[in-house]
Formats: structure tokens, sequence, C-alpha cells
């Protein structure tokens, strides 16, 4: 496998990329785009593995475009037989597996619609998600079914299960080796009805009330995969990239890096657990060009001796899900500047924003814009309003609302939600932005995070970047807590760099000097770690409940 991602680089004959990805694009959809980026790229390796697969009709670590259409039509094949239909929903919760993806384009293939979800979902929280989805087929693996649902009667909505594992399966369980044999590695995709038929549902995150399944549209999901397979069909295949796929392809970034990586034909390297210093090692070895995580990965790659490591292989860093630090930013394109004809280049560093309602990225930063949204893509409409829908003027602040090839179809099962959350046609995104220099968006905040203290708005992003600016504190959190007279006050969850202590009274002291007095925190929290969603952002529910439980109403030093 290390001769085949240090040597190996196939490129597809020119003409027929340029018909099949420029010429005929706009007849690549969900349900055949995995067969067309396979007649154009063939055995030009896609996905590398950090462990081997083996099966009867495949075994190694290496994926070629044929080979990841084989897989998808095999699964394809054996969820018919299953008795699979046309708009079934099946959930797909796996740890971050490759056989998730070809799972995922199968049920796309065949007309069935997947529902990926967090690994880290409780059995209760699965069959929530099952049921409100409707899915009666669930694939799963061994580590995901031992350690979080333990028991098929914890999720009785299930019908079908099916286990990626290795092991002998549990009782009640097809194995996907084992259904996938002795069917045929050939299918014709489904006809699609229309370009807003649904195809996919992710289900947000539920960091702030009940999880809600979006809607992704074959419009939505193939806005990207279309406008990468025009740009890309049009030069010539690169034959030097490599990427680290990290984040996972259950999630609204990593299955957007997974797309974008796919259909721009860079290679994978598929990892199928995060390790830091496997990382760099990774990064060192395999002259990884293309990376791409959160800021918390970000920052666990800094703790693990990032000095030692050669990436100036590195040509693009990206990013999204929470703000990028803008001292994180230029501290990665400076450990990774390599020099050409004596001249220091720096690679870029290219985040975005989005979210699963948006079927990924909506704006792309500039270079030096790290706090900023970033200039929204070409084909995306926005505007930003006030409470009552007013545009608001340049500079000021308002609710960043979107409409666009991108947008979801609705909330599954929740047309109130859906009512709620379009406004004449727009999508309400709840993110508090404005408009800088250039056009370029600046996020500002979430709308149902605004801490609203006395008549102030306090926007917690902008505060925890200045409480990151202070030397002792690695992380801070703020949320809001209900307050008898001022409705809610700023309090703060901290967590110290290694080895660094402090008291409230210090960093109180500190925010006198450096924040204005109507958002500094009234109450600073010390916490060993922070708790974290799927896509590690900040569990802000959970904290504020904490508060709640620790502070009560006693406001007295406030």
């Amino acid at each position: 496998m290390e001769a085949s991602i240090l040597e190996k680089r196939r490129t597809p004959n020119y003409f027929k990329k340029f018909r099949d990805l420029v010429v005929r694009n706009r007849s690549i959809n969900t349900r055949n785009f995995v067969d067309r980026l396979a007649e154009v790229y063939g055995d030009r390796p896609v996905f590398f593995l950090d462990s081997e697969l083996s099966y009867s009709f495949f075994s190694g670590s290496e994926i070629s475009y044929r080979t990841l259409s084989q897989f998808t039509n095999r699964i394809g094949n054996a969820l018919l037989q299953l008795g699979v239909k046309n708009g079934d929903r099946v959930g797909l919760v796996t740890y971050n597996r490759v056989e998730l993806a070809f799972a995922e384009f199968a049920c796309m293939k065949i007309g069935a619609i997947p529902v990926p979800l967090n690994f880290m979902l409780k059995a209760n929280e699965i069959n929530y998600q099952m049921e409100n989805s409707g899915a009666k087929v669930l694939i799963t693996d061994n580590d995901v079914f031992r350690n979080n649902i333990k028991d098929t009667s914890r999720v009785p909505v299930i019908e079908t299960w099916i286990m990626v594992t290795e092991q002998e399966k549990p009782d009640g369980f097809y194995s996907l080796k084992e259904i996938t044999e002795n069917v045929s590695d050939n299918l014709d995709p489904a006809p699609l009805s229309s370009q807003d038929d649904v195809v996919i549902i992710f289900y947000t995150s539920g960091t702030t009330g009940v999880p809600r399944g979006a809607m992704l549209t074959d419009r939505n999901m193939m806005y990207t995969v279309r406008k990468y397979c025009l740009l890309l069909g049009i030069p010539p295949t690169n034959r030097k990239q490599l990427a680290l796929l990290v984040m996972p392809v259950a999630h609204t970034g990593g299955h957007q890096n997974l797309l974008i990586l796919l259909s721009m034909a860079i290679p994978m390297y598929f990892v199928s657990r995060f390790d830091p210093a496997d990382i760099l090692a990774m990064i060192e070895k395999y002259r990884v060009t293309f990376f791409a995580g959160i800021p918390a990965m970000f920052k666990m790659l800094l703790k693990a001796d990032i000095e030692k490591y050669d990436l100036t292989s590195i040509q693009v860093w990206g990013g999204g899900a929470d703000a990028f630090p803008a001292d994180l930013v230029r501290r990665f394109r400076e450990l990774s500047k390599r020099k050409k004809w004596g001249i220091p280049i720096k690679p870029v560093f290219a985040h975005g924003y989005g979210m699963a309602e948006t079927a990924g990225h909506v704006c792309i930063s500039p270079p030096w814009g790290p706090k900023c949204a970033g200039w929204v893509t070409p084909g995306i409409h926005y505007r930003i309003v006030d409470q009552e829908g007013r545009l608001v003027k340049r500079g000021e602040t308002g609710e960043l609302e979107l409409k666009g090839p991108n947008i979801m179809k609705g909330y599954w099962n929740d047309p109130d939600k859906t009512e709620e959350t379009f406004r004449e046609g727009w999508f309400r995104t709840g993110d508090i932005m404005k408009t800088g220099k250039w056009r370029v968006l600046e996020f500002v905040d979430r709308e149902k995070d605004v801490i609203k203290c006395g008549g102030y708005s306090i926007f917690p992003t902008e505060l925890e970047q200045h409480l990151s600016e202070h030397p002792k504190i690695e992380r801070a959190v703020v949320v809001g807590v209900p307050h008898p007279i001022k409705g809610e006050m700023p309090v703060a969850f901290i967590k110290l760099k290694e080895g660094e202590q402090a008291t409230e009274e210090e960093i109180q002291v500190w925010a006198d000097e450096e924040i204005a007095p109507y958002k500094r925190p009234r109450r600073c929290i010390f916490v060993n770690s922070i708790p974290l969603t799927f896509s590690l952002k900040p569990l802000r529910r959970a904290l504020r409940e904490d508060a709640i439980s620790l502070i009560g109403t006693d406001w007295d030093s406030a």
C-alpha cells in the first residue's frame, strides 16, 4: 500500500473525462454519479485504508473508483434482496468506516434514503431518530452495537439488522460480508423522478433541542458534485495529490469533504480513528497535500510534538464546523511553509461555513480572514435581516438568510418547524452575521446562543475569543444563565492550559481591563474538560444546565 500511496499516479483519458464530466455534466445525479466517476477514473485509487478489507470479491487496502462502484452495486443488490424499496429509509451507524460510504451510495443508487447517524449516540437516541425517520433497516458495526446499543430490543423500530464485522455476527443479524457474496456487481440505477426527490436525511446535532432530520434532495447534493466535476473536468488530472479524510463521513462536514475529493479525483487516505501523533506521521510519511479538520483537531495536533514532523508537503489546510482563531491559522501556515526557488511559500488555509440544512459549505473564507464566514459561493443568494425580516445596513448585525440550489427541502416529519425555518422562501440560518470589507460575511454568533443581559446583546463566540487571549486559558465556553433582574448573565466555563493555575478573581481582574463591563463574564467555572458534540463543538445546553445547577440564584457577586 505504501508504494501505491507514494508512487501510483494514474490519470484518465483526458477527452473521455471532458466528455463525461463537462459535456454531460447536467446528467450526473445521485443515482449514477458513482458509475460516472468509475467510467472516467477506472483503476485510479480513490481510498487508501488504515486497515485492510476482506471480502470474497475483494481484499486489500487500496480502493479504486472501479472497486467503489462494485462495492456500491453489491450492497445495493443485497438490500434489494432484503426487501428494501424505493423511498425506504435505511439507518447507517458505524464508526468511521469506508463501508458506511459504500452503503450510503448503494442506498441512493436503488432509490432508498440513507440516514447517517452519529456513532456516539446511545440506544434511546438511535431509536428516536430511526422512529422519527420511519427506518426499518439499520446497518451498524460490532463496536457501536456492543458499546452503545447492546441489545436489539432497545431499538424496537428496526426490523432488519445488518452488521459490518470481521467477527461472528450476533443472532438476528445479517452479515454485510455474507449478503454481498452471492450477488451481482452490476446494478442499474433506479430512475429519478425529479431533482427534488429526497435522497438523504441528516439529523441536526440537537445541542439546543431535539434532533431534526434535514431532507436533502438530489438537487442539493449534486450542487457540489456537479460544480467540482465541471471545474476539474477541464484541466488535466493532478498526479501528485493525496488527502487525509479524518472527519466522520456521517457528519455533514466530513461528508462534503468526501464528495468534493471524489469529484476532484484526489485520492484519500481514510482514517477510521483520529490520533494526533498518527495523523502527523501520516502527513510526513505519505507527503499528504490536503488536510481538513475542525479547530479542536488542529489544537490536538499542536499538542502532539508537531515540530518533530515535516509538514511541508501540505498545500491546503482546510476546515469548518467552528470558528478558527487567527493564531491557530497562522501557526499551521508557518509550520508547513516550504521554499521554492529560495522563496518561502505558505500553504493556503481555507475554511468554510455551512450546516446540515445547506448540504455543506455556503461560504469560503479568504486567506486573511480566519474569523469570518467568507464569501458566499456562486449560485447561492443571501441577505442579512433584522427580527422583522427587514434588510439591515452594511456593517450592522442581523440574521443570515439563504436561498439557492443547496438549501434543504425541509425537516422530515416536522412541517411546523419547516414552516418556522423558512421566511418568504428564504432559509433562516439562525446565525448572526454582518457584511464586512469586500462583501465578506463576518460571523458574530448563533441567534439562539445570544445572551440578553439588561437590554444588551452579548455574543458568546466573541467573548470566548476574548477570554482565549488570556495566557493561562486554553479554552473558554460562555453560556447565559437566568437572572431575576437582568434576564440573563454570562457565565464562562474555563479550561486552563496544562500546568497552569488561576483563581476566578484573577480572571475577573484581567477581564475588567480587557472586556467591556456589560459583557464580561459574571462568574467563571473551572473545568478539566469541555463536553463536546459529535462535531466537537461545545455542548452548550449541558453546560448551561450545569451552570444553573452550580450557581442557582446566588448572584450576589455579579
